[in-house]
């Protein structure tokens, strides 16, 4: 069984969409549900093994590093604050 696809995705609801038709499991506006949360709802509990995190918000970013497995692997492809720290 392939594991959950979860879709954390800016407040536009276009991109959910696509990301929905394209087999998304869930997708979630942040602003409405904590990203710990969705993966607790779909049974997991060691967290995410990859992220992609392309907002260059740094909040974003914290919350992908808190979400994820040991051993996990994130992709920064959105440019952060020169001032944001991630820890």
């Amino acid at each position: 069984m392939p594991a959950p696809a979860t879709w954390w995705s800016p407040s536009e609801p276009g991109p959910r969409a696509i990301a929905e038709r394209m087999g998304a499991t869930i997708a979630v506006d942040p602003r409405e549900r904590d990203l710990r949360e969705v993966g607790a709802s779909l049974g997991m509990t060691e967290g995410y093994d990859v992220a992609l995190e392309m907002s260059g918000n740094a909040n974003a970013l914290r919350a992908a590093i808190s979400s994820m497995a040991h051993g996990g692997s994130i992709a920064i492809l959105g440019s952060q604050p020169e001032r944001s720290r991630s820890t």
